[in-house]
């Protein structure tokens, strides 16, 4: 319970939750347990705002236990008698420190997953169009983007070529010289093109 922002009475569930002995915070005002000066302004601000309309304060904050580290709260907050919010008011803490970083890993884990999916999924594609060993496309991307460009040049009523390119006596370097060679051979050409 708090009136004029300080307390008139806790129960032990809350002092423990932010580390005061039995009866402590008794008296004391409520800025014990913010992080900051501007941090309990702003908690004023949010919490009492409410009250003034009649209406209860539900919410997310993080409090500072007495040893100064986080504690994330779940927040309940109502006028005790709403017709005069002088009177004070009633808090309900829930600590869900524990809760929001269960939260936290598994947003964090489900980015990760997308993140390997998506990287997988490009690893697929690009197995799946172009050729290990050059890295060139495939024939597979070829007749893809052979389709596209048909349709396309059909579309604006342009001409369009093809070339082919065919590597002379390739057969003779792998047969002669193995097909190790012949794989360096291949992307080298691969890399000049």
């Amino acid at each position: 319970f708090l009136r004029d922002r300080c307390v008139t009475q806790c129960n032990r569930a809350f002092e423990l939750l932010l580390g005061w002995e039995p009866g402590e915070l008794s008296g004391r005002a409520s800025r014990e347990w913010y992080r900051s000066d501007a941090e309990w302004e702003a908690a004023g601000q949010r919490c009492y705002e409410p009250f003034r309309q009649g209406g209860a304060f539900e919410g997310e904050m993080v409090l500072r236990h007495r040893d100064g580290h986080a504690i994330e709260c779940e927040i309940r907050a109502k006028a005790i008698d709403p017709t005069q919010p002088d009177l004070g008011s009633i808090w309900i803490t829930m600590d869900i420190t524990a809760r929001k970083a269960a939260e936290r890993a598994l947003r964090d884990t489900q980015a990760d997953l997308e993140r390997q999916v998506l990287e997988r999924t490009q690893a697929l594609n690009h197995l799946a169009h172009y050729d290990v060993l050059t890295g060139l496309p495939n024939r597979l991307l070829l007749e893809d983007r052979a389709q596209q460009a048909l349709l396309a040049a059909r579309r604006q009523n342009q001409p369009l070529a093809v070339m082919f390119l065919d590597l002379d006596h390739f057969k003779a370097v792998n047969d002669s010289l193995g097909h190790r060679v012949g794989d360096v051979v291949l992307m080298e050409l691969a890399d000049r093109l």
